[in-house]
């Protein structure tokens, strides 16, 4: 037997149960071609084989090939099975041989499974606002007041399958009635389409394509019973739920044929009033996205600067799973927030940085100007109406002797010298002396009114430091 080609190719195909498919992602990989001939020790007689058939004749043996195959980040959607449809991943092997002058092709395949990467800061941050729905009935129309309102949030719209998802509830009773009972679905949606989706240069539009049918189910149910006895009349309740989410599903984009989505039912009622609901969209996505196996680190940090060009860094760290008895109700409303003033804090520091780097900057500067020299003219004389009753309280020494200590500063430094004081206008008098010098000063200035110590009274001198 002679073999020409060895290929290996790895395939994903949309289908739906009528029989039609797509398929959505091709990668293709040669192991033996005429540029990569079959190992030596398989081959039965290398000079028999003429190039130009490209066939080598093969030896009755058993040989390994291995193969490697490099992925993109974002092969496609999770392996998803229904009744109705179905997203495949299937590897392929294929070979062209030759017995007794006939060519056949020789073709083995296996499902596999694969999954995207998924970067846990961006895919499980919070929302920049809570993601919200709400919902009110008027218990009788004799008395429109009477009213009951729901309100549901979520802190982000990505979940994972296998885990827990939270919802804040907020329930406003108005009536004269229990509301006791409070359910939470998971419900999925899958939408089938017929015609192709409209495109532009830039993108398709999936999402204006109008649905055939849509299969409902219901995918999780949970009743809030443990612990909770209902919301009283005229109060108010803040709760946080906790429904979770089984295994092996996940959310499927607009394709070719079909798309999956999921919504998160929130239904409260009570005896004798309307049933209200709200509906918030969620995403699931498959748990071990998150999850990068040790051997291949490397490879996707690769993929991700080639994407990116740099790794993304985000100023949290990444949020951990939490169990329900670390739920602070209304999470959901102040989580938002709460990462709103974290941001405003990192712009507020790094504002203070770049500030404090151009002060060091302009001070290292050899051209800077020297600090200007206080004079006579700029010390500042508070005027006051009564000058006896402001010398008279516990503010009227001090004052005066930082109004003297300005004037002392400010005199030529031949005099200072004179006068005891250095000259950077210090005095170097012991305390006894100074406490001396103050109490004259208080006085002579009560005695003298309005002036400076010496200035005899006049009131044109009044009125002139006034103006």
């Amino acid at each position: 037997m002679a073999v020409s080609r060895v290929a290996i190719d790895l395939l994903g195909v949309e289908e739906v149960s009528n029989g039609r498919r797509s398929i959505f992602l091709t990668l293709a990989n040669e192991l033996v071609d005429l540029e990569h001939p079959p190992p030596s020790l398989v081959l039965a007689a290398p000079e028999l084989a003429p190039r130009q058939e490209v066939f080598w004749m093969l030896a009755p043996s058993k040989f390994n090939l291995p193969f490697r195959i490099n992925l993109p980040l974002d092969v496609g959607p999770a392996p998803f099975v229904s009744r109705h449809a179905r997203i495949r991943y299937i590897l392929c092997a294929t070979m062209l041989i030759k017995d007794a002058e006939r060519q056949y092709f020789v073709r083995k395949s296996i499902d596999v499974g694969l999954l995207s990467v998924f970067d846990p800061e961006k895919t499980l941050i919070a929302l920049p606002s809570p993601l919200s729905a709400s919902d009110e009935t008027i218990a009788r129309r004799s008395h429109p007041s009477e009213k009951i309102q729901l309100t549901a949030a979520l802190h982000r719209q990505v979940w994972i399958s296998g885990t827990s998802i939270f919802v804040d509830v907020h329930i406003v009773n108005r009536t004269h009635k229990w509301i006791k009972k409070l359910d939470i679905e998971l419900q999925r949606n899958i939408s089938f389409y017929k015609n192709t989706p409209a495109s532009t240069l830039d993108k398709t539009v999936h999402h204006l394509r109008a649905s055939d049918f849509t299969e409902k189910e219901i995918a999780a149910r949970g009743t809030i019973k443990k612990g909770w006895k209902g919301v009283a009349p005229l109060t108010n309740e803040l709760r946080t739920c906790e429904l979770e989410v089984p295994r092996g599903h996940s959310t499927v984009k607009s394709g070719r044929y079909f798309e999956v989505r999921y919504f998160l039912n929130v239904l409260a009622r009570s005896k004798f009033s309307k049933l209200l609901m709200v509906q918030l969209p969620v995403i699931i996505i498959h748990m071990n996205t998150l999850d990068v196996i040790p051997n291949s680190i490397n490879q996707v940090v690769a993929a991700i600067e080639d994407n990116s060009g740099d790794i993304y860094q985000h100023e949290q760290p990444p949020l951990r799973k939490h169990s329900s008895r670390s739920v602070i109700p209304g999470r959901a409303f102040s989580a938002p927030r709460k990462q709103s003033l974290s941001r405003l804090q990192v712009q507020q520091r790094q504002q203070k940085e770049d500030i404090a780097e151009l002060t060091r900057i302009l001070d290292s500067n050899p051209q800077k100007a020297p600090p200007r020299t206080r004079s006579f003219v700029d010390t500042y004389v508070p005027i006051m109406g009564d000058w006896k009753k402001t010398l008279n309280t516990t503010e009227g020494v001090p004052l005066v002797r930082r109004t003297l200590r300005r004037a002392s500063s400010n005199e030529p430094p031949a005099r200072r010298a004179q006068s005891g004081a250095s000259a950077l206008g210090i005095n170097y008098l012991d305390e006894t002396e100074k406490a001396h010098g103050a109490r004259r000063a208080s006085t002579s200035l009560i005695r003298r009114g309005l002036g400076w110590p010496g200035t005899p009274r006049d009131e044109s001198n009044i009125y002139a430091s006034r103006r």
